[in-house]
């Protein structure tokens, strides 16, 4: 009585379709990718399709509303938007970004710690710097272009409050 069940379970299991297997491995490779890195790259094509969206709805909403208040209006609600928004972004986009970098740093030091057995010399030194910092190079491509980016809506957000 029992025994006919466990015998067709068994079989089941040896019979599992080759698309639950590749589901199985699919989810054991997402569980094993980092999501950080995802993460942040989200937010910063995030932040530059939301800034410029915020932009177009201030040029709308003044061609509709506050074209009377003159142009001198819009451009400080543009800058106004342009710097604030980007501000916000580029601060989630520092954070993760430095932590990210700061999770590579520690997973290859320790990866490194486990295979190395002896004291590295200055040239394993350098490479292992080299190394970390190609790691690190789309973090670091995402800060600098959240800085720079920043900048330049801080020097536009200035002159639109004294020139305008």
């Amino acid at each position: 009585m029992f025994g006919s069940n466990k015998e067709t379970a068994d079989q089941a299991e040896a019979t599992r379709s080759n698309a639950v297997v590749r589901k199985e491995n699919s989810i054991i490779k997402i569980y094993g990718q980092p999501v950080l890195p995802a993460l942040t790259r989200i937010i910063f094509w995030l932040m530059i399709v939301l800034v410029a969206a915020m932009l177009l709805v201030d040029i709308n909403a003044f061609a509709r509303y506050d074209i009377h208040l003159g142009i001198g209006h819009l451009i400080k609600n543009i800058t106004a938007t342009g710097f604030f928004g980007w501000m916000f972004f580029s601060c989630i986009i520092l954070l993760l970004s430095c932590t990210g970098m700061h999770q590579n740093r520690k997973a290859f030091w320790k990866r490194k710690k486990d295979t190395e057995t002896r004291q590295p010399e200055e040239s394993t030194k350098s490479r292992n710097e080299r190394a970390l910092k190609r790691l690190n190079v789309m973090y670091i491509r995402y800060i600098k272009v959240s800085l720079v980016g920043l900048g330049i809506w801080c020097i536009i957000y200035i002159a639109g409050i004294f020139f305008i």
